[in-house]
């Protein structure tokens, strides 16, 4: 089947599927070039062709229907047409490569394995829907990372209310973080959390909530921004020229970019490894 489908920055673009469930794209710059394209895409096609407007540019001089000025509903009927949300999650494979829902569905509840079962979606930009049926199960998916799926960071969001699926952040991703090199006189919890704070965001202390100095380094739970390089170290300074110098350690830190320390590609495909050579 062809399917047409027009992004925002006005990108439309025709994915044709082949037999592996990946799609071959052309993409048009505006609606003249999509025009053009429509009546000869016909000769090929006797599949349907699914158009979506959304993003899309028209002329300024044309004018809204009726049924584009929308539909008014109660409020009480918004809160009843409504379905939850609450058991569900939005994921991603970074990376470029393309999984069958299938394998990712089984390899994953490997890892969550969840007692009262999964069912998992695939909808656009290679993002995933994960419904699990009980909450304990929905817990430990979403506070138990990080994770992996072919050594690729698994990247997993909650979806609020009235909220499309395909706009979901995805940008955030937990880790436990080993903060070594701060002196004992330092490692106090004010300390710790200002660093968490510039580092992403502080989620917390290992579970007895307490500080905890072993080996010269104390364990936390970050956020950490996946859309920027991971940070390896932090300089400290005060006002007055004091400095410290704090390095990070990951746990459970899948494949990355050597070269940018970027999740979403490897060092092999990475533009600095071409500029630098």
């Amino acid at each position: 089947m062809w399917m047409m489908t027009y992004h925002h920055q006005i990108m439309h673009c025709v994915h044709v599927p082949n037999n592996k469930g990946l799609s071959n794209t052309i993409n048009f710059k505006n609606i003249k070039q999509v025009a053009v394209f429509l009546p000869s895409l016909t000769l090929y096609s006797l599949a349907p062709i699914l158009m979506d407007f959304a993003g899309l540019e028209f002329d300024s001089r044309l004018n809204i229907t009726e049924v584009e000025e929308g539909l008014l509903i109660s409020g009480e009927e918004w809160d009843k047409f409504n379905t939850s949300t609450d058991l569900s999650l939005v994921g991603k494979i970074l990376g470029h490569k393309n999984y069958h829902v299938d394998t990712v569905r089984n390899i994953l509840a490997k890892a969550w394995s969840p007692g009262k079962g999964i069912d998992v979606k695939q909808i656009n930009n290679g993002r995933l829907i994960f419904t699990f049926q009980h909450k304990l199960d929905w817990k430990r998916a979403f506070e138990g990372g990080p994770w992996s799926f072919d050594k690729r960071l698994v990247v997993l969001n909650c979806i609020k209310p009235d909220e499309d699926a395909n706009s979901v952040e995805l940008k955030w991703c937990d880790f436990h973080v080993h903060i070594k090199g701060l002196p004992l006189n330092k490692s106090i919890k004010g300390m710790v959390e200002l660093i968490c704070k510039r580092l992403g965001k502080f989620k917390g202390f290992p579970a007895d909530s307490k500080l905890d100095y072993v080996g010269g380094s104390i364990r936390v739970r970050v956020g950490i921004n996946i859309t920027e390089p991971l940070p390896r170290f932090m300089n400290i300074r005060s006002d007055r020229g004091d400095i410290i110098v704090v390095n990070f350690c990951y746990e459970k830190l899948p494949n990355f970019c050597y070269y940018c320390v970027l999740f979403d590609h490897m060092s092999l495909s990475c533009n600095k490894r071409y500029d630098d050579y």
